[in-house]
């Protein structure tokens, strides 16, 4: 997994490949710390998404969800994700939550972490894994 550090522990059920792979696409554009890749980040996004932090109101649609992620990388740069464990919720991998923490450093230089969960809706779009509903919760 495309994470700062550590090792995910994935379920002993067997993970569809695409999954993992769009899992590991997803963790490493999401730290990826550079406006640049926004376009990219809200690719993996249904156009009809929905993403849900705790500190935020819901944010609808592909394009609102990279100008989001944009906005990220420019308040909280060096955020890092570590994701320790993966369930699943179904067969096909399209029902998922993940485990772990976050790490960043702001402005002040003060060393800030927190635990995090996800809970990931993947739909296939045409043979395509994409997130239709993203909750995340952080402490």
């Amino acid at each position: 997994m495309a994470t700062t550090n550590g090792t995910i522990s994935w379920p002993d059920s067997v993970v569809p490949e695409r999954t993992r792979k769009f899992l590991q696409k997803f963790f490493k554009l999401l730290d990826a710390d550079s406006e640049e890749f926004a376009e990219a980040y809200g690719g993996l996004f249904a156009e009809d998404a929905v993403y849900i932090m705790s500190q935020i109101p819901a944010i609808k649609g592909r394009k609102a969800i990279a100008e989001q992620r944009a906005w990220g990388w420019r308040t909280w740069p060096g955020l890092r994700h570590e994701i320790r464990q993966i369930y699943l919720g179904d067969r096909e991998g399209l029902d998922i939550i993940s485990l772990g923490k976050f790490t960043i450093v702001p402005a002040d230089g003060k060393l800030r972490e927190g635990g995090s969960a996800a809970h990931f809706k993947l739909v296939d779009k045409d043979g395509q894994l994409l997130i239709h509903h993203l909750e995340i919760f952080s402490t």
